[in-house]
């Protein structure tokens, strides 16, 4: 598994129309995304001090299928129409930052159900 990173700052724009930025990144999320099944999946997280940030988490099962998406991303690209449609995420923000990330190479992390940590295993 691996996940391509996006971070992303409101324009000027965005930042004076937030609830519209949201609704035209809730849309654009369905259309961009439509057809492109080697991705796994995505998440998103808000960043609020300095300034607002959202970061977008792109998840792949490998990096073969995160090259097919760049190709699919390119093959859609030459779509006029659809290229156009993708460009107007510049009225809304500007891309400060894009990685590609993997998990660590052991098992580590846990899900926190009701506050709670998860039980400890002890061995006596």
């Amino acid at each position: 598994m691996l996940f391509l990173t996006y971070t992303f700052e409101p324009t000027s724009y965005a930042r004076e129309r937030l609830e519209e930025m949201w609704e035209w990144m809730q849309q654009r999320e369905r259309w961009f995304y439509e057809g492109l099944a080697m991705v796994r999946g995505v998440t998103w997280s808000v960043e609020t001090a300095p300034i607002l940030r959202i970061h977008h988490f792109v998840e792949f099962d490998d990096a073969a299928a995160l090259a097919a998406y760049r190709q699919a991303l390119a093959d859609k690209g030459r779509d006029r129409t659809w290229e156009a449609r993708r460009g107007e995420q510049d009225t809304w923000y500007t891309i400060t930052g894009k990685t590609i990330q993997y998990p660590p190479p052991v098992g580590m992390g846990f899900g926190r159900r009701a506050g709670a940590l998860p039980p400890a295993s002890h061995s006596a």
